[in-house]
């Protein structure tokens, strides 16, 4: 969390709320699998602008990611796992590790105090050039200016590294046209070009830019944006994105399981928006093959955005319609199962569209 209208009034709004809920969501995914394989014996988690830590009505970031810390670490005694999280307000930061302290979570994070361009090129990158720790870094961009392009760059093209973005993209588009703006400054320091920018007709492909440019700039497997939209009837005009960003599927896989189980309150201002039907992004995937079978199916409905259990229902359905067939080659399906998964399937199906009379 950064430095922005709501820290002065000392209250989260309603977006910065859901967001923290999808953060704090998907840091238990995360560490529920990078605590349970072998590899990484280090798992840090990166926040450059922290905030001070407590709002009227709720936590901030780095409060909530220390304890999810502080509740995975007894259990895992031979990982390392740790917050690292920098601010540039003294004042601020001396609440937060006040609050830390206060609830018992300080031996499991950093703090530092200064810009975030320092916080970055000195301790993440020095940290994972060694290659020995996997990082989620967080950022919530409203400080963004402070952060070089090259230094953008260098961050974004960590292997071994997943990240969270947060964009207020409305306000981003509106401003897209103003030389000055930092969010004109982050297209272009993400490669964009400046006349292209200017002549994007709509906010959906301003975001659809965004996702392009980081794809680009990161040089990452998947990125994914989900959007917030304000749910109030007739409010248009006031949505943020998140984008996240990996180099694995399974990152991708646990990523989304957050999304589903965020608990947005029915009173909420903000919801995130679901992705298309999960039937009809099947059918259509099935469709653009001449036969496709289990594993790669599961992997491309993944990068779409659906569960393997979403999956799982809708191929149900499409089979009781008779609008697909499954082929076993060997005769080893059991009734109704589809065997989806990432790794090598028990048993081998395959997919095609049922002929139509």
């Amino acid at each position: 969390m950064v430095s922005s209208d709501n820290e002065i009034q000392n209250w989260l709004f309603s977006h910065s709320l859901e967001k923290i809920a999808l953060y704090k969501t998907y840091l238990i995914n995360y560490l529920s699998v990078m605590c349970n394989q072998d590899y990484w014996k280090k798992i840090y988690i990166w926040e450059p602008f922290a905030g001070s830590g407590e709002y009227d009505n709720g936590e901030g970031s780095p409060i909530e990611a220390a304890r999810v810390i502080h509740d995975f670490s007894p259990q895992h005694p031979n990982k390392r796992i740790r917050l690292f999280v920098n601010e540039l307000d003294r004042e601020k930061l001396e609440s937060l590790n006040r609050i830390l302290e206060d609830k018992g979570f300080s031996d499991f994070v950093k703090t530092e105090q200064g810009r975030a361009e320092n916080f970055l090129k000195n301790s993440l990158l020095e940290t994972v050039k060694h290659g020995s720790s996997h990082n989620f870094i967080f950022i919530d961009p409203y400080g963004y200016t402070q952060i070089s392009p090259e230094l953008l760059e260098q961050v974004l093209r960590l292997s071994n590294c997943d990240y969270l973005l947060f964009f207020p993209t409305y306000n981003m588009y509106r401003a897209r046209k103003k030389n000055n703006s930092p969010s004109a400054k982050l297209l272009l320091d993400l490669g964009a070009d400046k006349k292209d920018l200017e002549n994007l007709s709509s906010q959906k492909a301003f975001v659809g830019e965004i996702k392009n440019r980081l794809m680009c700039k990161s040089k990452a497997d998947y990125v994914f944006e989900y959007k917030l939209q304000d749910r109030r009837p007739g409010v248009t005009n006031n949505s943020f994105h998140l984008f996240f960003i990996t180099r694995n599927l399974r990152g991708v896989e646990k990523f989304i399981e957050a999304k589903r189980t965020v608990d947005l309150n029915e009173a909420s201002q903000f919801q995130l928006v679901r992705e298309h039907d999960t039937k009809v992004a099947v059918k259509n995937i099935i469709q653009g093959e001449a036969e496709i079978d289990n594993k790669k199916l599961c992997e491309l409905c993944l990068i779409s955005g659906h569960l393997k259990s979403e999956v799982r229902a809708a191929l149900k359905k499409l089979e009781r319609n008779n609008e697909i067939e499954v082929i076993d080659p060997k005769d080893e399906r059991r009734q109704g199962g589809y065997y989806l998964g990432l790794d090598k399937p028990k048993v081998k199906l395959l997919f095609r569209l049922a002929p139509q009379d």
